[in-house]
Protein backbone atom coordinates (compact mmCIF):
# COMPACT_ATOMS: atom_id res chain seq x y z
CA UNK A 1 0.00 0.00 0.00
CA UNK A 2 1.49 3.33 -1.06
CA UNK A 3 1.53 6.41 1.17
CA UNK A 4 -1.31 7.95 -0.87
CA UNK A 5 -3.48 4.86 -1.42
CA UNK A 6 -6.87 4.43 0.25
CA UNK A 7 -8.83 1.17 0.12
CA UNK A 8 -12.42 0.31 1.05
CA UNK A 9 -13.89 -2.99 2.21
CA UNK A 10 -17.52 -3.75 3.22
CA UNK A 11 -17.61 -5.42 6.64
CA UNK A 12 -20.96 -4.83 8.39
CA UNK A 13 -24.61 -4.46 7.47
CA UNK A 14 -26.90 -1.77 8.88
CA UNK A 15 -28.39 -4.06 11.55
CA UNK A 16 -24.92 -5.13 12.68
CA UNK A 17 -23.79 -1.51 12.98
CA UNK A 18 -26.85 -0.80 15.14
CA UNK A 19 -26.05 -3.81 17.33
CA UNK A 20 -22.51 -2.54 17.91
CA UNK A 21 -23.76 0.92 18.88
CA UNK A 22 -26.41 -0.52 21.21
CA UNK A 23 -23.76 -2.61 22.97
CA UNK A 24 -21.45 0.40 23.32
CA UNK A 25 -24.25 2.46 24.85
CA UNK A 26 -24.73 -0.23 27.50
CA UNK A 27 -21.05 0.26 28.40
CA UNK A 28 -21.31 4.06 28.67
CA UNK A 29 -19.80 4.18 32.16
CA UNK A 30 -16.63 2.52 30.82
CA UNK A 31 -15.93 5.09 28.11
CA UNK A 32 -12.84 7.23 28.67
CA UNK A 33 -13.22 11.00 28.24
CA UNK A 34 -10.39 12.32 26.06
CA UNK A 35 -11.10 16.03 25.54
CA UNK A 36 -12.01 17.58 28.87
CA UNK A 37 -15.55 18.95 28.73
CA UNK A 38 -16.00 18.09 25.03
CA UNK A 39 -17.92 14.85 24.33
CA UNK A 40 -15.11 12.86 22.72
CA UNK A 41 -14.48 9.40 24.20
CA UNK A 42 -12.69 6.15 23.55
CA UNK A 43 -13.57 2.59 24.45
CA UNK A 44 -10.35 0.63 24.63
CA UNK A 45 -6.71 1.59 25.07
CA UNK A 46 -5.20 3.79 22.36
CA UNK A 47 -1.44 3.89 21.84
CA UNK A 48 -1.47 7.49 20.61
CA UNK A 49 -3.21 8.60 23.81
CA UNK A 50 -1.97 6.10 26.38
CA UNK A 51 1.48 5.06 25.21
CA UNK A 52 3.46 7.74 23.44
CA UNK A 53 5.01 9.00 26.68
CA UNK A 54 4.82 6.10 29.14
CA UNK A 55 4.83 2.66 27.51
CA UNK A 56 4.01 0.85 30.76
CA UNK A 57 0.80 2.89 31.11
CA UNK A 58 -0.29 1.74 27.67
CA UNK A 59 0.41 -1.89 28.54
CA UNK A 60 -1.61 -1.60 31.73
CA UNK A 61 -4.52 0.05 29.92
CA UNK A 62 -4.45 -2.61 27.20
CA UNK A 63 -4.48 -5.43 29.76
CA UNK A 64 -7.48 -3.83 31.46
CA UNK A 65 -9.49 -3.07 28.30
CA UNK A 66 -8.81 -6.07 26.06
CA UNK A 67 -10.90 -8.62 27.99
CA UNK A 68 -14.04 -6.47 27.74
CA UNK A 69 -13.43 -5.81 24.04
CA UNK A 70 -13.12 -9.54 23.41
CA UNK A 71 -16.19 -10.38 25.50
CA UNK A 72 -18.50 -7.80 23.93
CA UNK A 73 -17.00 -7.28 20.47
CA UNK A 74 -14.94 -10.39 19.76
CA UNK A 75 -17.08 -11.21 16.72
CA UNK A 76 -16.52 -7.70 15.31
CA UNK A 77 -12.77 -7.86 15.86
CA UNK A 78 -12.58 -11.25 14.14
CA UNK A 79 -14.73 -10.04 11.24
CA UNK A 80 -12.44 -7.02 10.85
CA UNK A 81 -9.29 -9.12 11.02
CA UNK A 82 -10.55 -11.41 8.27
CA UNK A 83 -11.65 -8.50 6.11
CA UNK A 84 -8.23 -6.86 6.33
CA UNK A 85 -6.51 -10.16 5.56
CA UNK A 86 -8.67 -10.67 2.48
CA UNK A 87 -8.28 -7.09 1.24
CA UNK A 88 -4.50 -6.91 1.66
CA UNK A 89 -3.70 -10.54 0.90
CA UNK A 90 -1.74 -10.97 4.11
CA UNK A 91 -1.87 -13.22 7.16
CA UNK A 92 -3.24 -10.95 9.91
CA UNK A 93 -2.76 -11.49 13.66
CA UNK A 94 -3.06 -9.44 16.84
CA UNK A 95 0.09 -7.68 18.01
CA UNK A 96 1.21 -9.46 21.19
CA UNK A 97 0.67 -7.56 24.45
CA UNK A 98 -0.79 -4.55 22.66
CA UNK A 99 -4.25 -3.00 22.76
CA UNK A 100 -6.92 -4.49 20.52
CA UNK A 101 -8.68 -2.15 18.09
CA UNK A 102 -11.16 0.06 19.93
CA UNK A 103 -13.64 2.86 19.39
CA UNK A 104 -13.63 6.61 18.84
CA UNK A 105 -16.91 8.07 20.07
CA UNK A 106 -18.02 11.61 19.26
CA UNK A 107 -21.33 12.81 20.68
CA UNK A 108 -23.16 15.81 19.27
CA UNK A 109 -21.40 19.16 19.70
CA UNK A 110 -21.17 22.19 17.41
CA UNK A 111 -17.37 22.35 17.62
CA UNK A 112 -16.99 19.09 15.68
CA UNK A 113 -18.40 20.84 12.60
CA UNK A 114 -15.12 22.79 12.53
CA UNK A 115 -11.73 21.40 11.39
CA UNK A 116 -10.48 21.01 14.96
CA UNK A 117 -9.02 17.51 14.66
CA UNK A 118 -5.26 17.21 14.36
CA UNK A 119 -3.58 16.81 10.98
CA UNK A 120 -1.22 13.90 11.48
CA UNK A 121 0.58 10.76 10.43
CA UNK A 122 -0.09 7.53 12.34
CA UNK A 123 3.24 6.77 13.99
CA UNK A 124 1.81 4.80 16.90
CA UNK A 125 4.22 1.94 16.19
CA UNK A 126 6.82 4.08 17.93
CA UNK A 127 5.00 3.34 21.19
CA UNK A 128 5.18 -0.44 20.75
CA UNK A 129 7.76 -2.82 22.17
CA UNK A 130 9.20 -4.23 18.95
CA UNK A 131 12.14 -6.00 20.59
CA UNK A 132 10.62 -9.49 20.27
CA UNK A 133 9.23 -9.06 16.74
CA UNK A 134 11.53 -10.05 13.87
CA UNK A 135 11.73 -8.36 10.46
CA UNK A 136 9.55 -5.37 11.34
CA UNK A 137 8.80 -3.10 8.37
CA UNK A 138 8.11 0.29 9.96
CA UNK A 139 7.97 1.88 6.50
CA UNK A 140 4.70 0.08 5.72
CA UNK A 141 2.23 0.86 8.55
CA UNK A 142 -1.50 0.39 7.99
CA UNK A 143 -4.41 2.21 9.62
CA UNK A 144 -8.11 1.40 9.41
CA UNK A 145 -11.44 2.95 10.35
CA UNK A 146 -14.82 1.19 10.40
CA UNK A 147 -17.80 3.55 10.90
CA UNK A 148 -20.75 2.10 12.85
CA UNK A 149 -22.65 5.35 13.49
CA UNK A 150 -22.61 8.65 11.58
CA UNK A 151 -24.63 11.86 11.82
CA UNK A 152 -27.12 12.53 9.03
CA UNK A 153 -24.66 14.99 7.47
CA UNK A 154 -22.07 12.22 7.28
CA UNK A 155 -18.44 11.91 8.28
CA UNK A 156 -15.18 11.19 6.58
CA UNK A 157 -11.44 11.53 6.30
CA UNK A 158 -9.40 14.43 4.95
CA UNK A 159 -6.06 13.54 3.34
CA UNK A 160 -3.15 15.51 1.92
CA UNK A 161 -0.59 14.37 -0.62
CA UNK A 162 2.41 15.43 1.44
CA UNK A 163 5.22 12.91 1.41
CA UNK A 164 6.23 11.57 4.82
CA UNK A 165 9.78 12.46 5.86
CA UNK A 166 10.97 9.20 7.36
CA UNK A 167 14.12 10.78 8.78
CA UNK A 168 12.66 13.34 11.14
CA UNK A 169 8.92 13.83 10.77
CA UNK A 170 6.77 14.01 13.86
CA UNK A 171 3.21 12.77 13.98
CA UNK A 172 1.37 16.13 14.00
CA UNK A 173 1.58 18.76 11.26
CA UNK A 174 0.64 22.41 11.62
CA UNK A 175 -1.98 23.87 9.35
CA UNK A 176 0.65 26.27 8.04
CA UNK A 177 2.64 23.30 6.70
CA UNK A 178 -0.24 22.27 4.42
CA UNK A 179 -1.57 25.74 3.60
CA UNK A 180 -0.77 25.33 -0.08
CA UNK A 181 -2.03 21.76 -0.42
CA UNK A 182 -5.72 21.13 -1.02
CA UNK A 183 -7.06 18.26 1.09
CA UNK A 184 -9.21 15.52 -0.38
CA UNK A 185 -12.30 14.44 1.55
CA UNK A 186 -13.16 10.74 1.58
CA UNK A 187 -16.72 10.17 2.84
CA UNK A 188 -17.39 7.33 5.24
CA UNK A 189 -20.20 4.82 4.75
CA UNK A 190 -21.70 2.77 7.55
CA UNK A 191 -20.17 -0.68 7.78
CA UNK A 192 -17.50 0.03 5.15
CA UNK A 193 -13.90 -0.14 6.36
CA UNK A 194 -11.39 2.39 5.09
CA UNK A 195 -7.72 1.34 5.03
CA UNK A 196 -4.71 3.53 4.29
CA UNK A 197 -1.03 3.84 4.97
CA UNK A 198 -0.18 5.24 8.38
CA UNK A 199 2.19 7.53 6.48
CA UNK A 200 -0.72 9.18 4.67
CA UNK A 201 -1.24 12.64 6.13
CA UNK A 202 -4.83 12.78 7.34
CA UNK A 203 -7.43 14.31 9.64
CA UNK A 204 -10.87 13.33 10.88
CA UNK A 205 -13.09 15.45 8.65
CA UNK A 206 -15.49 17.88 10.36
CA UNK A 207 -18.87 16.35 11.21
CA UNK A 208 -21.98 18.48 11.69
CA UNK A 209 -24.57 17.19 14.15
CA UNK A 210 -28.16 18.21 13.41
CA UNK A 211 -29.70 16.50 16.45
CA UNK A 212 -28.41 15.93 20.01
CA UNK A 213 -28.86 12.15 19.73
CA UNK A 214 -26.57 11.81 16.69
CA UNK A 215 -23.17 10.15 17.10
CA UNK A 216 -19.99 9.55 15.14
CA UNK A 217 -18.60 6.18 16.23
CA UNK A 218 -15.81 4.27 14.52
CA UNK A 219 -13.76 1.17 15.21
CA UNK A 220 -10.10 2.17 14.94
CA UNK A 221 -6.90 0.22 14.56
CA UNK A 222 -3.43 0.05 13.09
CA UNK A 223 -1.20 -2.62 11.65
CA UNK A 224 2.53 -3.17 11.39
CA UNK A 225 4.15 -5.66 9.02
CA UNK A 226 6.68 -8.19 10.27
CA UNK A 227 7.87 -11.47 8.81
CA UNK A 228 5.32 -11.39 6.02
CA UNK A 229 2.38 -10.85 8.40
CA UNK A 230 0.37 -7.86 9.51
CA UNK A 231 -0.05 -7.41 13.27
CA UNK A 232 -3.03 -5.34 14.40
CA UNK A 233 -3.26 -3.13 17.48
CA UNK A 234 -4.61 0.23 18.62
Amino acid sequence: MSDFELLREPVLGQAECTAVVDELLKLRLLWTARAGSLPFFTFGAASYLDGMKIRSHYSERAAACNPMLLERFGWLLERSRRAISARLGLQVDWFPRAALPGFHIYLAHDIFALPVASIHYDLQYRALDLSNIADVAVDEPVSFTLPVSLPAAGGGLNTWEKKFDREGEGSSISRADVAGIRPKRHPYHLGEMVLHSGHMLHQAAPAAFAHPDERRITLQGHGIRAGGRLYLYW
